[in-house]
């Protein structure tokens, strides 16, 4: 893996976990909008191997449900709702899922997927870009 690779792993790490720890800081001042009581609502609520989350500067967090294909969106209020949705693949394999997601504003969205190929923005619920990626995965040497 190169360097700026690592690095952009990385960083997306730490903002993952600031995002988190800034989701579960709200959670616990509001004993209703727990973890724990919302993924038992069923429907939007259910989440299968979540793997990503951001929180929009309005409070909204929207999460990557990868075995689910979908991005989720869990209001203010504690409200769950299905934000977007790929087409479920029938092997179940979840590489073209959706891994990240990034909150840039409660209206602008972007998501990528779990292989790294494609990345998408969403503005105001509405997917307008769906771009191709294309990795150096093998250097060549000289």
């Amino acid at each position: 893996m190169r360097s700026h690779h690592k690095f952009t792993a990385a960083i997306s790490t730490a903002i993952l976990s600031f995002s988190l720890l800034a989701v579960t800081t709200q959670s616990a001042k509001a004993a209703t909008n727990q973890v724990s009581i919302l993924s038992g609502q069923g429907g939007a609520g259910e989440f299968s191997n979540p793997r990503g989350i951001s929180v929009a500067p309005s409070g909204e967090a929207f999460i990557a449900d990868s075995d689910n294909f979908a991005i989720k969106k869990i209001a203010v209020n504690g409200a769950i709702s299905l934000f977007a949705q790929l087409k479920t693949r029938i092997d179940g394999n979840t590489e073209e899922s959706f891994c990240s997601v990034y909150a840039k504003n409660s209206d602008e969205i972007w998501a990528g997927n779990c292989n790294n190929t494609k990345l998408y923005r969403y503005l105001r619920g509405n997917l307008v870009k769906e771009m191709t990626v294309t990795l150096p995965f093998i250097s060549k040497s000289s």
